[in-house]
């Protein structure tokens, strides 16, 4: 029997409209069926039985050949959910689904591509929607062909699907013959973002994902479906400013009940940070395929190969237990590091022993300036920041660049390279409000602004080489003030999101200098170098005496 002649369960009628208890898994549930949402088992027997009569799993030698059975986990947080739930739509004057947005994240070998595939091929050929147009996307498109290709597959692996369908060799589309249905890719790289329309999105992996262009055409390109479907599925990522982050802390807040909003399915599998990593019953918790799609030795043999090594370690916890990462090294522990936020002003700080730290960017990069208050007890900051307008509104820079110059946090210069008049004119205005003592800087190509800002203010200008030998006692008095609250911070969003990711190098004698991401990543971490260069002068005119050790030159890092 052709999906196309699969009977389509009816709706039912409001007098049996009911939510069986294990269908209601928190307070965002018991809120739908409050607002008079319902449930329908037979809506989820028919997905299900797509996959056991229809596809055909194509790789593995346990999995090749057999039908695709769904996990219960699979059906009874994600698929039963997602399919089975419905709400009355006033303006259609019928029944719809209740959710049109799902997010799933779960550790690696899961078996989330497959999962993607299987959404894909149901709404493509079994949705019993004429002229339905699915995508897989991703921000690269050898990244979204990885669903897209399972999806060919296990559509070739089963005869009553194949003898329906036609692959385009070029495009890789699947066209799908009795309702005139298709199956495409599509990606940041490509030129089709705009102007689509189509009523199922499968992501993959959105941890990868940088900016927010591609996710909000996608987002909005369902105006024109009634019933839409847009399925991320991801493992943890490790930047805490991705559209992937704001999905996970977003679905937490849904699920918790702090928002409300009935049309999101979330779901999320993952290690608490405080779990025992080498805990077979952590890894269970964490992997809800485990035994299915991997065998407990795997995880073991991972866990062994990384628990001595923090590099390894951080690495396993992420892909191996779903905890999200802030670096693959990180420095600087992300709650102790919030914990320091604290609620003060720029004018709070007025009248206070200041000093200054300056990280001039190259061209077309961040230049940081953060400014060290003494006070009684504690080390408070202030930072500033700097960006090319053209960098920040390049497609490929990260969408949160906006944000932020929108907000005030990030001031841009006009053209695509630093303008270092327009940084300077502002550092003199800084300097001269909270009547700095003095300023660490970088020499690197900061001849002209140097002496420009001394000439005009006044100010002691301190040269601070990149090196182990400057860097080695404020970097760690920089972290062991983080760990005891010594120093505050007001909670900046640029400075935070460095703080998250920053790495630091160690030499024999366990003496540290932060290093900076290679070139072409994203992340930045110049607020720290500053930050921790404005340290310095402020723990020497605290009476701290800094005293180097054996002389070590380590190539500039700028």
């Amino acid at each position: 029997m052709p999906p196309l002649d699969f009977p389509k369960p009816a709706h039912l009628p409001p007098s049996k409209r009911r939510v069986p208890k294990r269908w209601i898994r928190d307070p965002s549930d018991e809120r739908a069926k409050a607002a008079g949402c319902w449930f329908d088992e037979r809506f989820v027997d028919h997905f299900r039985e797509f996959g056991r009569r229809y596809l055909r799993h194509w790789e593995g030698r346990r999995w090749a050949g057999k039908p695709f059975e769904l996990l219960d986990w699979q059906l009874d947080f994600v698929f039963g959910p997602l399919f089975g739930w419905f709400r009355f739509d006033d303006e259609l004057g019928r029944p719809v689904r209740r959710f049109n947005r799902c997010y799933v994240e779960v550790p690696k070998k899961n078996g989330k591509s497959p999962m993607g595939a299987y959404v894909g091929a149901y709404i493509l050929c079994a949705d019993s929607e004429s002229g339905a147009k699915v995508f897989s996307a991703a921000t690269a498109k050898d990244q979204a062909a990885i669903v897209h290709n399972h999806a060919i597959q296990m559509i070739r692996a089963a005869p009553e699907l194949e003898a329906r369908t036609k692959v385009n060799r070029t495009t890789k589309s699947i066209h799908y013959a009795p309702s005139e249905s298709y199956y495409s890719v599509i990606s940041s790289d490509g030129d089709r973002q705009e102007g689509l329309n189509g009523n199922a999105c499968i992501i993959d992996e959105l941890h990868v994902w940088r900016g927010r262009e591609l996710w909000d055409a996608l987002r909005w390109m369902f105006a024109s479906r009634d019933e839409p479907i847009l399925f991320a599925i991801t493992t943890a990522g490790n930047d805490m400013q991705s559209v992937c982050r704001a999905q996970h802390d977003y679905a937490l807040r849904v699920a918790s009940g702090e928002i409300e909003d009935q049309g999101f399915l979330g779901y999320i599998a993952a290690a608490d940070d405080d779990d025992d990593p080498g805990d077979p019953a952590v890894w269970a918790k964490a992997n809800p395929s485990l035994g299915h799609t991997f065998r407990l030795s795997e995880i073991e043999e991972s866990y062994n190969e990384a628990k001595d090594s923090p590099a390894l370690l951080a690495s396993f916890k992420r892909y191996r237990l779903n905890i999200w990462q802030t670096a693959e090294t990180p420095w600087l522990e992300y709650d102790r590091w919030f914990a320091c936020g604290a609620d003060y002003t720029a004018e709070d700080l007025q009248g206070l022993p200041c000093y200054a730290g300056l990280d001039l960017a190259k061209t077309r990069d961040m230049t940081a300036l953060v400014l060290c208050f003494v006070r009684d007890e504690t080390f408070a900051l202030w930072p500033y920041f700097w960006l090319p307008e053209e960098t920040a509104r390049n497609k490929s820079a990260p969408a949160y660049y906006r944000t932020w110059e929108d907000a005030g946090l990030l001031e841009t210069t006009p053209g695509d390279t630093a303008d270092y008049a327009i940084i300077t004119e502002r550092i003199v205005q800084i300097v001269e409000q909270f009547q700095c003592a003095s300023m660490a800087y970088d020499p690197w190509n900061a001849a002209s602004v140097v002496q420009r800002v001394e000439s005009q203010t006044g100010i002691e200008m301190k040269q601070f080489g990149q090196t182990v030998t400057n860097f080695a006692y404020p970097t760690k008095e920089f972290e062991r003030l983080v760990l005891s609250g010594g120093i505050e911070h007001p909670r900046h969003d640029v400075l935070s999101w460095q703080a998250q990711h920053v790495q630091v190098w160690s030499d024999a004698s366990g003496n540290l200098r932060p290093i900076k991401p290679k070139h072409g990543d994203h992340r930045k971490i110049d607020g720290i170098v500053a930050a921790i260069m404005a340290l310095a002068l402020a723990l020497a005119h605290d009476g701290e005496e800094i005293v180097p050790y054996e002389e070590i030159e380590l190539p500039a890092w700028q």
